[in-house]
């Protein structure tokens, strides 16, 4: 929740910065032609689909032709464990708990995306721009289950217990990921700019999930 905040301040207080700026009146430059070659955007991201959890991540970005520019995306997501991992760890536990006393669990399932992809600005060369957005590219799932019995970790002996837990609590993947999305470019500075985006990504594998990122970060034209 924390976390959470601070997104919501940070982004809350740049925009502030940008509308007292237009307020007053003050100019900025927009890059254009050789100014405008490329990108790079570090930003971060409220993230729901099977829970909420945050994102970060870092966008660069090529000009092939007038509004359309080639994007590499790297992002990294803390959980999207889904409902299903949570009952099937809680299951193990109540067995642990009734067979070797007090018990416990946490699951966790970060992942990590990379994606190439291509962005449309719809008003190119003005101050602020909109644009259209989507990628392809691979995602890599961890599935993380831990257990406790009598506040000891017991996870890498549980085989002892009888127990052996299924690649839907242990283990990797590695999926395909593809997705869109859409948001605006806001001018700070002659070569530096502010981005508010909405993401959307479907990533495949044996508990298929759907994310959706609202957020926004801080960027540099070249």
């Amino acid at each position: 929740m924390k976390r959470r905040i601070n997104l919501s301040v940070m982004c809350g207080a740049a925009l502030a910065t940008v509308l007292a700026a237009h307020a007053a009146g003050a100019q900025v430059v927009v890059a254009t032609g050789d100014e405008a070659k490329g990108f790079a955007l570090v930003d971060a991201h409220s993230t729901s689909g099977n829970i909420t959890a945050q994102s970060y991540g870092v966008t660069a970005g090529v000009t092939l032709r007038g509004p359309l520019q080639l994007t590499a995306e790297g992002t990294r997501v803390l959980d999207i464990s889904p409902a299903s991992m949570g009952t099937g760890a809680a299951l193990i536990a109540r067995y642990l708990g009734d067979t070797q006393g007090t018990s416990g669990y946490t699951v966790i399932t970060p992942v990590t995306m990379g994606t190439a992809g291509l962005r449309y600005n719809t008003m190119p060369g003005k101050r602020v721009r909109p644009y259209l957005a989507g990628n392809v590219g691979l995602a890599h799932i961890a599935h993380d289950a831990t257990f406790t019995v009598k506040g000891t970790d017991v996870t890498a002996n549980l085989a002892q217990y009888g127990v052996t837990l299924g690649t839907d609590l242990s283990g990797t993947e590695n999926v395909l990921v593809f997705g869109g999305g859409a948001g605006a470019a806001v001018d700070l500075a002659k070569k530096v700019f502010l981005d508010l985006n909405y993401k959307y990504s479907r990533l495949q594998g044996q508990a298929p999930s759907n994310l959706q990122q609202f957020g926004g970060g801080i960027g540099i034209r070249f």
